[in-house]
């Protein structure tokens, strides 16, 4: 079990070399800041979607209800309900307590003027771009700190102890 002596001389050797070699160190910072934000990123995505339970009274009781045209079922085999045929499906419906038709689009952000971007919650390019660019930029970070740790004296770094 480590002692507080122990730690508290890690520390000042942690400290003293991060002092000696600034490069370093600021990798070092930008690296765990990266990783905290991503970490943070992540886990409030999943939190959000996957742990939290949905904003409606008995949430395991909703449905979704599409529609299947047999002549398309090469092309799409499932499609979003017809607002005719499902205004149908509510004046008839027996099995359902009540039925509710909700339409997806593209939510607009919009700054001081004119919109900044629009957002589809479910665009897979949107997705795979953030994922890309979290991944690219931890590896970078990665990099530099390897090429850094790479280009360190060790011997002489031991002698100056």
């Amino acid at each position: 079990m480590p002692t507080m002596h122990g730690l508290s001389f890690d520390l000042r050797d942690a400290l003293k070399t991060l002092r000696r070699d600034p490069a370093y160190a600021s990798t070092v910072v930008l690296t765990r800041a990266l990783t905290i934000g991503a970490t943070t990123a992540v886990f409030s995505i999943v939190d959000g979607v996957l742990l939290r339970p949905l904003a409606y009274r008995e949430s395991q009781r909703l449905v979704v209800v599409q529609e299947i045209v047999p002549g398309l079922t090469h092309l799409y085999p499932s499609l979003p309900a017809n607002p005719r045929h499902f205004a149908a499906w509510r004046a008839r419906s027996r099995s359902f307590e009540q039925l509710v038709e909700l339409e997806g689009r593209p939510e607009t952000l919009t700054g001081a003027g004119e919109p900044l971007f629009e957002v589809s919650a479910h665009d897979p390019i949107v997705i795979a771009a953030t994922a890309v660019l979290t991944g690219a930029i931890g590896l970078a970070a990665c990099v530099v700190a390897a090429r850094q740790g790479l280009s360190l004296n060790l011997a002489a770094a031991l002698r100056e102890e």
